[in-house]
């Protein structure tokens, strides 16, 4: 019995319904693949703040010819950032303007020359939008 179609045809058709074959597994593959891969995670629950607290340990008057105080942040875990005015910069410095949990920082506050008494007030704030606490300073001539 002779074929109707040419050798070389009957190849083709072969290899065509092979790759179809081939392509089904490929699609069967990446569809259980899909399925396993969409497993809901189990995922930590969101961060909750910890009670926050600024505590000065000397006092806030400063003498004239300048001082350091310390000052006691608490914060459990979370971060913490404090703002200085600008226009105080010069005779207002602190040791560190930043951080993470407990810590205590020196605000450092140098002489008055200027004759007239000063005063700054710091905020030191914390993370997930909740209120700054501000300390107020002033400093005699």
């Amino acid at each position: 019995m002779e074929s109707k179609h040419p050798p070389g045809l009957v190849i083709f058709n072969l290899k065509i319904k092979s790759m179809k074959y081939i392509h089904q597994i490929i699609v069967f593959v990446f569809v259980i693949f899909l399925g396993f891969s969409c497993k809901k995670q189990q995922l930590p629950d969101k961060p909750m703040p910890s009670p926050f607290s600024v505590t000065i340990e000397n006092s806030t008057s400063i003498p004239a010819d300048g001082s350091n105080v310390v000052v006691d942040i608490k914060a459990g875990s979370d971060g913490w950032w404090l703002t200085i005015p600008p226009e105080t910069k010069t005779w207002c410095t602190s040791s560190q303007a930043y951080g993470s949990g407990d810590k205590s920082i020196n605000i450092t506050f140098k002489p008055n020359i200027t004759g007239a008494s000063r005063s700054v007030s710091i905020f030191f704030n914390q993370t997930f939008d909740l209120p700054s606490q501000t300390i107020t300073f002033q400093q005699d001539f």
